[in-house]
């Protein structure tokens, strides 16, 4: 991916669109595009070389000089049928772009009042939250203001440190063993 001559590698198991569109692209400020690209940097900067390939990757691939693979997919589930059992591999199972009724907490503390939360194992709660806000012209007045604001707090930087102080967290976890 960088042309970088490290003595670790990762292979990245997520969206490869982000790599090939240009910034000024329509859909590149998408959270899962900056992930893409914010990642392979951390890993990059920790000193690995970077390899990436799309979650529905179907080629063949050599596990075998991988240190780390990350992301989810195809590439991620058949290593655990290729694996090495001489060599250990880290792998980080990483998913997002989950439908709203199923994301997990740490995604919805981004969204914090900006929203209506919902138990996603309630239809008539559902159908209620939703009912609300189509109904309700003030209500989503409000929340679309109160998601604007929100929006200033996610910046691209906080965002990357975020990342990788988890990136460090686990390989300090991990070679601490």
């Amino acid at each position: 991916m960088y042309k970088t001559d490290y003595k670790r590698n990762v292979l990245i198991s997520y969206i490869t669109y982000p790599f090939i569109y240009k910034s000024e692209d329509r859909f590149y400020m998408h959270t899962n595009f900056i992930e893409s690209i914010e990642i392979s940097k951390i890993w990059k900067n920790l000193g690995f070389n970077v390899d990436i390939f799309n979650y529905d990757y179907r080629g063949k691939i050599n596990y075998s000089k991988y240190d780390v693979i990350f992301g989810f997919g195809d590439p991620l589930c058949k290593y655990f049928y290729n694996q090495n059992p001489n060599k250990r591999v880290i792998t980080i199972y990483y998913g997002t772009g989950m439908h709203v009724c199923h994301q997990n907490n740490f995604t919805l503390q981004r969204v914090k009042d900006a929203g209506l939360l919902f138990d996603p194992n309630n239809v008539e709660d559902m159908a209620e939250k939703i009912y609300k806000i189509w109904i309700d012209e003030n209500l989503r007045k409000e929340l679309i203001q109160k998601g604007f604001e929100r929006i200033k707090d996610l910046t691209l930087e906080k965002y990357a440190n975020e990342w990788k102080n988890i990136i460090d967290e686990v390989l300090e976890k991990i070679n601490g063993d």
